[in-house]
């Protein structure tokens, strides 16, 4: 393929040049990285990069094509926290504090565990 029938792909109607990456893309690869936000490979941009993408984001809308919204974090319920919960809606710090004890505010800590019946062998 000469360079000439290069530009001329590069040039059309199904490519654009991304602001954010700064580079001439299909459209439907910026498609493909705005609905499929987990697919990272080793030699790939990381998606991340595409999320939320303003431009993007019109692209998609342009093919009719949904993209998922993301959803924000949820935060930390123990009070004065601003961290991002991980367990029972508590940081792992919060979490440690609450199971020994010292987050009355939380009300107590019970640990849950499943019967021996339940839990089955790898």
């Amino acid at each position: 393929m000469e360079s000439s029938e290069i530009d001329q792909i590069l040039a059309g109607p199904d490519y654009f040049t991304c602001l954010r990456l700064t580079t001439r893309l299909p459209k439907s690869v910026c498609i493909q990285r705005q609905t499929q936000r987990w697919a990272v490979t080793p030699i790939s941009l990381p998606v991340y990069l595409c999320q939320d993408c303003a431009q993007g984001a019109e692209i998609a809308r342009g093919k009719g094509v949904i993209v998922p919204k993301k959803k924000p974090p949820v935060i930390c319920a123990a009070d004065d926290c601003e961290q991002i919960a991980k367990v029972r809606g508590l940081c792992p710090n919060c979490y440690s504090k609450w199971s020994a004890g010292h987050l009355p505010e939380m009300g107590p800590y019970i640990r849950v565990r499943r019967p021996k019946e339940e839990i089955r062998p790898l």
